[in-house]
């Protein structure tokens, strides 16, 4: 686990004896009954020692604000990064305040992250960082979509309207399949009297006008087949795109 955390300990419980005159304590206080104290209900042996090394660390720097490095800790404790995960998170704004958390690659791309709340493990979130990483690294073909509708015609904002609506693979190919279907019920020779949407960015729709496309994911979207004179005028218009 290559993390580093930012703790702030909160002064006015931490025993800490900040002099001016002294730059690295050799010692500092804990109250004599603090493993009584509600703090350190629940925390197990391994745990204290965290957080025993967190103040004498705090301590030796003379210094309120430290950095700690999570791997580090374990190491030197001989215990486990979970345990010291789970010693910061317990002791979350009760001994000290989170200022920054810090997830290295490596020592040249690092990058700031909220450190993960209760019930959610640094591996968990690792695993969402990657996860979030990969999918704001996926370029999706716009026009391998667009070269299958019918009319080569984009419309207003059409590529905005793609981008704002397709965020997934799932969201690709669902909109692969509904541009599929659409344009093979509009080849059916039952369905000649039909034209499509005049354009792609009415196809893709928006959250205002609903999301047209969407109605076609299933392949017997639009299976009806009643003529124009067996509709009202409206609904006939309105499949034409003629009316929202």
């Amino acid at each position: 686990m290559n993390q580093e955390i930012t703790l702030k300990i909160t002064r006015e419980v931490s025993g800490l004896n900040k002099r001016k005159d002294i730059i690295h304590h050799r010692w500092f206080a804990l109250e004599n009954d603090i493993l009584l104290h509600p703090d350190f209900h629940g925390i197990t042996g391994d745990e204290f020692k965290v957080f025993v090394w967190i103040y004498g660390v705090a301590s030796k720097i003379n210094n309120d604000t430290i950095r700690v490095h999570i791997a580090l800790c374990a190491q030197q404790l001989g215990i486990k990064t979970t345990v010291v995960d789970n010693s910061i998170r317990k002791l979350l704004n009760k001994r000290w305040q989170l200022v920054e958390s810090i997830e290295e690659k490596d020592a040249r791309n690092a990058s700031v992250t909220p450190y993960p709340p209760d019930g959610v493990t640094l591996e968990k979130r690792r695993e969402e960082k990657k996860r979030e990483e990969n999918t704001k690294n996926v370029c999706f073909d716009f026009d391998a979509v667009y070269k299958k509708y019918p009319v080569r015609t984009k419309g207003p904002d059409c590529e905005g309207r793609f981008s704002d609506q397709i965020k997934t693979q799932d969201d690709y190919r669902d909109l692969i399949t509904a541009t599929e279907n659409y344009v093979a019920h509009l080849l059916k020779p039952e369905n000649s009297w039909r034209k499509p949407k005049q354009n792609f960015a009415t196809f893709l729709g928006t959250s205002s006008s609903g999301f047209f496309w969407r109605d076609w994911i299933n392949s017997d979207a639009g299976t009806t087949n009643l003529k124009p004179q067996e509709k009202s005028f409206r609904e006939f218009l309105k499949e034409r795109g003629e009316v929202v």
